[in-house]
């Protein structure tokens, strides 16, 4: 008899940020891999103190940069993270941004923060699986 052990679970807040163009801004790590901007929740943290924290932290962005922030739901599924596999669960909000993208700045750990359509993203060999699900299920 073979026991398997169950795969860690990550939690996470990511954002759907539209802008006036009906653009979804992205952002683009080291590894180039394109995703939606967020990040990992820290234990005792709620999904939205954890969204505001990474979004100031990965972009410069505050709650003054957006309206309509709401939360749209959750997507789930095995990833590979730093060579490992996990079980990665998102809860995915959706907001405006009101500035222009150029207001946001990448930190260190960000290459990249940009914008595409929806299609794009969608198409793209390079943006994350669970990336492309959120944006399938919630636009």
């Amino acid at each position: 008899m073979s026991f398997e052990t169950p795969l860690p679970r990550r939690r996470a807040a990511k954002l759907l940020l539209f802008t006036d163009s009906d653009r979804i801004v992205t952002v683009t790590g080291g590894s180039g891999w394109v995703n939606l901007p967020g990040g990992g929740i820290d234990k005792g943290e709620t999904s939205h103190l954890a969204l505001s924290r990474e979004l100031n932290e990965e972009i410069g962005l505050t709650i003054r940069h957006m309206e309509g922030l709401e939360e749209l739901g959750e997507v789930s599924g095995q990833v590979t993270s730093g060579g490992r596999q996990l079980i990665a669960e998102w809860t995915v909000y959706g907001a405006n941004l009101i500035v222009p993208v150029r207001e946001l700045y990448p930190s260190a750990e960000i290459k990249r923060c940009d914008t595409s359509d929806r299609a794009e993203l969608i198409m793209s060999p390079r943006v994350s699986r669970l990336a492309k699900q959120a944006i399938t299920q919630f636009t």
